[in-house]
């Protein structure tokens, strides 16, 4: 592909999802195709001021950056992120609103500065706990609910030593009950420790009843684990692996 087909495709695309509006309170809205982490998307607002105009986002990145806990009033760290990320692009940051001012013909150049800036500082959202990625215990949830299984999390369960354990997931289906539970270590040392006691727990559980399964479900997209661990779990309960969900899935619905 040419630079002459690429560039006019962009353009026309960049345009198409872009719209303005002019304010009955003299300012113009201008929504662009760029998205806050939330994946609304980015609104900036120009004031005329004669000769010059102050480009704003009348305090929209912030306020986002609040709703996830992230308080620059309350948090140096924050607040100094924030103005070294503004700093950089020339941008003020007043009373919470990110903004910069300069001559009309300018009005472009002001425009990207505030929309760069609106991103690089609302892309702090996903170092919060709000916006970390799904754990792989998270992962399952979400697979189990988009295919309808009814479960329970962390479901408690006494063993044969008195010892009160919490199984990850309790799975109820019309052919049995099982117990699920997954593994999230994501080193060797974390693997061992977590087979280690998968194992004792599922030996120390007595379920009394043929139509209770057992079943450990192993994360072999991020774990290192060992043939003789998947055979020491085996020992005690059904193994799956991550990869091959279908077949998770799959004795889930027909209890194979």
């Amino acid at each position: 592909m040419t630079c002459e087909e690429l560039l006019p495709s962009y353009f026309d695309a960049f345009m198409k999802g872009s719209s303005c509006t002019e304010l009955p309170n003299g300012r113009t809205s201008v929504v662009l195709p760029f998205v806050y982490p939330d994946h609304d998307n980015i609104e900036i607002f120009v004031k005329d001021r004669g000769d010059n105009v102050v480009v704003s986002d009348l305090g929209e990145t912030l306020r986002r950056l609040d709703t996830v806990g992230m308080d620059i009033g309350a948090s140096g760290k924050l607040a100094y992120q924030t103005e070294r990320i503004a700093s950089g692009f020339n941008v003020t940051l007043q009373s919470g609103i990110l903004l910069k001012e300069g001559p009309r013909q300018d009005v472009g150049s002001l425009l990207l500065d505030v929309l760069s800036a609106c991103m690089a500082i609302a892309d702090l959202m996903y170092g919060t706990r709000a916006w970390q990625p799904l754990t792989f215990v998270d992962e399952v949830a979400k697979l189990l609910t988009i295919n309808d299984f009814s479960f329970e999390r962390q479901h408690p369960i006494l063993g044969r030593s008195g010892t009160k354990y919490h199984v990850d997931f309790q799975v109820v289906t019309p052919h049995r009950v099982l117990l699920v539970e997954t593994l999230a270590a994501r080193t060797v040392a974390g693997a061992r420790a977590w087979v280690n006691a998968t194992y004792r727990m599922w030996n120390d559980i007595v379920t009394g009843d043929v139509v209770v399964r057992k079943v450990s479900l192993l994360n072999d997209e991020t774990s290192s684990i060992r043939d003789e661990d998947v055979r020491l779990l085996e020992n005690v309960s059904h193994v799956y692996r991550w990869k091959d969900k279908q077949h998770f899935l799959s004795s889930l619905r027909n209890g194979q």
